[in-house]
């Protein structure tokens, strides 16, 4: 959390106080042990290998989560936590531009979408994930017009 505090404190002081921000997410990997730092950014999903559930990673602690960077106006305050990890894990970090996304009928792909399609991955690695994901994301949206970035990331435990 002092990392992202300290980060936040040196891009107001370049930028000063504008309406410009942006949200991030700090992993830190360590043996069995990833540390997460959320800093005003969609949660992260994680799959164990050996389950057939997706948990969103976000404690009961609703504090848990940082404030966007680069407002003055917010709270500077970062919390960590740590995630055991054990071989074929794996989590998904995203933009909100896939969880905003929509079909014809302005139903959101959203937390929904990516975990149907996180479930459905046994044994694939981190680019196969990607793929289901987008897949299925393509699928439900056809072509989207989109509106904000869209950005996956996989990281996938060996």
């Amino acid at each position: 959390g002092q990392v992202v505090e300290h980060a936040n404190r040196e891009l107001i002081g370049e930028i000063g106080n504008t309406d410009k921000y942006v949200t991030g997410v700090i992993l830190r990997f360590e043996d069995d042990c990833i540390e997460y730092v959320n800093a005003g950014h969609p949660d992260i999903m994680f799959k164990k290998r050996e389950s057939r559930n997706v948990r969103v990673i976000n404690p009961e602690d609703k504090k848990f989560k940082g404030s966007i960077l680069g407002i003055t106006e917010m709270d500077f305050s970062y919390k960590s936590l740590k995630l055991k990890t054990e071989s074929g894990d794996f989590i998904a970090l995203f933009s909100d531009g896939i969880l905003e996304a929509s079909d014809t009928d302005n139903n959101r792909f959203g937390i929904q979408g990516i975990a149907k399609a996180m479930v459905s991955c046994e044994d694939e690695n981190a680019e196969g994930i990607l793929n289901r994901i987008m897949g299925d994301f393509i699928k439900f949206t056809g072509t989207p017009k989109l509106t904000d970035d869209l950005t996956v990331i996989i990281l996938k435990r060996r």
